[in-house]
């Protein structure tokens, strides 16, 4: 009921206003994953390419001055090169306001926005539920230089979890994180930016490894993971996260752009369990 309301009422407020203006994002791409299942052995350690593709069709109104909502209905899909059970579906929708205070590019802003999705995995051990709530703040300090901060919070639900150790919850994919960061953007030319980022995050990880009596003792649910092989065990574990980002976009016209970037994560847990990855991605985006 909480889901279809959440979605009801992004069409509804979506279609409200007659002075809406449409939206109609898509993206393609491919990101590399050194280190998919967040193992932290090196015999554990597996990498793959997911191809990705997403849509957010909805609308922008402007509510008061400086005040505007906008509200999309979101679909999204990932196919792996090698772990076809990662390879996923998520239709959902998302809410944001955001308030200017003042005239011209140079005022500052603050934001807030929630969103959810149904999440549908090809290994059905992973399907569930995504939510997220977030508030930022940013200004842009120069004409080519702005910057920003957000905080998020995420939690993703599990469907099936199945048990397989007496008294201990099966529930690996069931997370719930808190996330800070901060971003900047520098215009080099007219159709070239870069861009940095830092992301610090606090909470549930599902890492999946051989049979191991180290994250054994550190984990709070234990399942069963076969995407990764017939002995390969998921684990939920608590862990630190810092992510480094850095990317570019190349403008193609006032609608499409070329985005690449790099990401390096470093997760820390208890017991030294400690696990890294670098992300590479690159993506077309159109936006209207």
């Amino acid at each position: 009921m909480i889901k279809r309301a959440i979605a009801g009422l992004s069409f509804a407020l979506a279609a409200a206003s007659t002075h809406a203006d449409d939206i109609l994002d898509v993206s393609a791409g491919a990101l590399y994953d050194s280190n998919v299942p967040r193992a932290q052995l090196e015999r554990d350690i597996k990498s793959d390419t997911a191809f990705q593709a997403a849509l957010a069709w909805g609308r922008f109104m402007p509510l008061s001055d400086g005040l505007t909502l906008r509200a999309t209905l979101d679909a999204s899909g990932e196919a792996y090169a090698h772990y076809s059970g990662l390879n996923n579906l998520a239709l959902g929708t998302s809410l944001s306001l955001r308030q200017k205070f003042g005239l011209g590019a140079l005022a500052p802003w603050v934001s807030g926005w929630t969103s959810g999705a149904r999440l549908d995995y090809e290994d059905k051990a992973r399907d569930g539920w995504r939510y997220e709530f977030g508030i930022g703040a940013g200004k842009r300090l120069t004409d080519a230089w702005d910057i920003e901060a957000t905080y998020r919070y995420q939690h993703r639900t599990q469907d099936h979890p199945v048990a397989v150790v007496p008294g201990i919850s099966g529930a690996v994919f069931d997370l719930q994180a808190h996330q800070a960061g901060v971003r900047s953007e520098y215009a080099m030319t007219d159709r070239v930016s870069l861009g940095a980022g830092f992301d610090y995050r606090r909470g549930d990880v599902a890492s999946t490894t051989l049979r191991n009596f180290t994250i054994f003792t550190n984990s709070t649910a234990i399942a069963l993971d076969p995407v990764f092989g017939p002995d390969a065990v998921g684990y939920r574990i608590y862990a630190i996260t810092q992510a480094y980002r850095i990317g570019f976009s190349y403008a193609l016209g006032r609608s499409n752009s070329i985005n690449a970037g790099i990401e390096r994560w470093l997760s820390h847990a208890r017991g030294g369990l400690d696990y890294y990855n670098t992300l590479v991605g690159a993506s077309y985006v159109h936006a209207l």
